[in-house]
C-alpha cells in the first residue's frame, strides 16, 4: 500500500518525531511504500492567500501546494502524526488541509454550488497518531 505520512510538529527532538519515526519504520517493515510530508521542516506557510480564498470554488492555489496534491492523489493510506494543541491539530496542519485539501482535490462541488462530491476515494485508510498532555482540567477551561 502506498502511505503517506504526514508529520506537523516544530522541534526534531519531540515525542511526536519519535512516533513519526516509529510510524514510517512499521509502515516500512510491513512492506509498504512511504512517502513523509514535514510540514516544519519545509516551511510550509499555513496562511491561506486572500486569491486562494477568492478562487477556492475554481480550485485556485498557489503552485506550492503541486506536490502535496501530487502525494494526496498517490496516497492509499494517509497517516498523520501531530501533538493535539489546544483540544486541536497544530495550525500549521491546519493551513496545509485548508490550502491542499480544496475544491479540485479533496472534492467538487456540485453544479449549484450546495453539496460536496469527494474526491479521495483511492485513499483506502487513514490514520491519526497524536499526543495530549494537558491535565482534564486545563482542556475544561
Amino acid at each position: 500500500m502506498r502511505a503517506l505520512a504526514v508529520h506537523c510538529h516544530p522541534c526534531v527532538e519531540s515525542l511526536v518525531a519519535a512516533a513519526r519515526d516509529a510510524a514510517v519504520r512499521g509502515l516500512e517493515a510491513g512492506g509498504h511504500e512511504v512517502r513523509l510530508i514535514d510540514r516544519y521542516a519545509e516551511g510550509f506557510r499555513p496562511e491561506l492567500a486572500a486569491h486562494e480564498w477568492r478562487g477556492h470554488v475554481d480550485g485556485v492555489r498557489d503552485d506550492v501546494c503541486a506536490p502535496h496534491i501530487e502525494a494526496l492523489r498517490w496516497a492509499e493510506a494517509i497517516v498523520f502524526v501531530y501533538p493535539t494543541w489546544w483540544g486541536m491539530q497544530p495550525a500549521m496542519l491546519r493551513g496545509w488541509l485548508d490550502r491542499g485539501w480544496a475544491t479540485g482535490v479533496a472534492y467538487d462541488l456540485t453544479g449549484d454550488l450546495t453539496g460536496l462530491v469527494g474526491r479521495l476515494k483511492h485513499v483506502r485508510r487513514l490514520v491519526v497518531v497524536t499526543t495530549h498532555g494537558s491535565s482534564k482540567l486545563q482542556n475544561a477551561l
